[in-house]
């Protein structure tokens, strides 16, 4: 729950108001995302909040420390107005979060071990960085208004965004092929998946990614409707009759 100035959570089965700075927020929340160390928030004028762990830098603020009295109070992160929030939910603290602007351009930040952040580094980064889709392409935009992307997976992330033209556009965590390129290497910058449309627009987005325990896969919806799927099989996970990845 959100008000201007106070956000409500749950600690130990009690709800806690966590204070924001003043002035407060700049419209309602409409975006509300955590993991197992942090919360972040998006507003109805697309303002960008964050709180909790900073290990992987991924509060992004530009701080380098990791203050227990930082982590307790909400702070703004300096972006362009965003729609979209998202991080890989099982991480401790090797966070990446991927945010989204209305326009469907793509900022990163946090954690970059295995070039999570996308930029060609692998290094952590403690602002919002713009990172620059082959070919100037752009988010495709569902029609609910939420962006056509997945950002997930076990401990370091992998991101996956569909364009307005249905690419599907890679990079980051590849431990099980999850990406779909062909091979296990950590993409450091984006890349087109050859051969592959996804579905557009529509009320529904058309990829998807998940893992526990470094167990990650990828699924994709096709504009025929049909579903394709790469990374960890070891138990029939993607569906094609065998465990084999």
């Amino acid at each position: 729950a959100a008000t201007n100035n106070l956000v409500s959570s749950t600690v130990g089965y009690k709800f806690y108001d966590l204070l924001i700075p003043a002035p407060g927020l700049g419209g309602d929340v409409t975006i509300l995302q955590h993991n197992e160390q942090n919360v972040a928030l998006v507003t109805s004028n697309g303002e960008v909040w964050t709180i909790g762990d900073n290990s992987s830098l991924q509060r992004g603020t530009g701080v380098l420390t990791n203050l227990l009295k930082d982590e307790r109070t909400f702070a703004q992160v300096t972006i362009p107005p965003c729609i979209w929030i998202e991080s890989n939910m099982d991480s401790g603290t090797t966070v990446t979060y991927l945010a989204i602007t209305a326009t469907g351009l793509v900022y990163t930040w946090g954690d970059n071990g295995q070039g999570s952040i996308g930029d060609g580094t692998t290094v952590d980064k403690a602002n919002p960085t713009l990172i620059a889709l082959p070919g100037g392409a752009l988010v495709d935009i569902l029609t609910t208004g939420r962006p056509n992307v997945a950002c997930g997976g076990s401990v370091n992330c992998s991101v996956a965004i569909v364009s307005t033209t249905g690419q599907l556009i890679v990079w980051g965590y590849n431990n099980q092929g999850q990406l779909g390129v062909g091979n296990t290497t950590n993409q450091l910058s984006p890349v087109i998946v050859p051969g592959i449309t996804c579905r557009t627009g529509g009320a529904y987005k058309s990829v998807y990614i998940a893992g526990r325990n470094l167990l990650n896969n990828m699924r994709i919806i096709r504009p025929d409707g049909s579903t394709w799927a790469a990374g960890y099989n070891g138990q029939g996970a993607l569906g094609d009759g065998t465990t084999t990845q």
